[in-house]
């Protein structure tokens, strides 16, 4: 290997270091934000009050989005060679949306027919699609349900999110759908972002239900 690449490699190396660094020193006073904003809305009896905080809360989670992709892109070197086991994914996915789901009233069911291990930073960014989708889900079926399927068939891992929420208003012509207040900024763009990276596939599905069909090449 010659001085020049060895040079490179080294140069990408800070540069992954610096961008996991300011990701995470940004990420944590941004959660602070958007957590007493939440709280706003909640809480807010003025109209106009509650339509501001929202407004936080909606840029705030376009900006965690942001700095997720900084964090996700730091990581390409990183987690290189690495392996995760799929199962252990799923606990903590059903950890970290128990307690919002509690707090809505809302049922959510995993069917997981896989727990295989795979590439690191593959299981990353299936944890960040899942996140994602069960956010936005939970929010848009108070008192609902939510299923996550998630099975593998041949070299492809199928991955299904319904919620008995109200439908999106999705063209196939758009990249992604069009959505409803109680939806925007809630991580679908995030969502085809991150798919595209993994070089698979998403469908959306409306009416009666809200329903997005992922395929992922392993």
């Amino acid at each position: 290997m010659t001085s020049k690449n060895v040079g490179k490699i080294q140069e990408d190396t800070l540069v992954n270091k610096a961008l996991a660094r300011a990701a995470h020193d940004m990420r944590n006073p941004l959660q602070v934000i958007s957590g007493n904003a939440d709280l706003i809305v909640l809480q807010a009896k003025d109209a106009t009050l509650k339509f501001y905080a929202g407004r936080i809360v909606e840029y705030a989670h376009y900006l965690s989005g942001i700095i997720d992709d900084m964090a996700d892109f730091s990581l390409d070197a990183t987690l290189d060679g690495d392996v995760e086991t799929f199962g252990n994914l799923i606990l903590v996915i059903q950890e970290q949306c128990r307690e919002k789901a509690e707090s809505n009233a809302v049922e959510v069911k995993f069917e997981v027919q896989f727990d295989e291990n795979i590439p690191a930073l593959v299981c990353y960014r299936i944890g960040r699609i899942l996140s994602n989708l069960l956010d936005n889900a939970i929010n848009a079926c108070p008192g609902g349900t939510v299923l996550v399927r998630v099975e593998k068939e041949s070299d492809t891992l199928n991955i299904v999110i319904e919620d008995s929420g109200s439908g999106l208003n999705y063209d196939p012509g758009l990249d992604e759908p069009v959505l409803s207040m109680s939806r925007k900024g809630l991580g679908i763009g995030i969502v085809c972002s991150l798919v595209q990276n993994l070089n698979g596939k998403i469908c959306w599905k409306s009416q009666p239900k809200s329903r997005a069909e992922i395929s992922i090449p392993l």
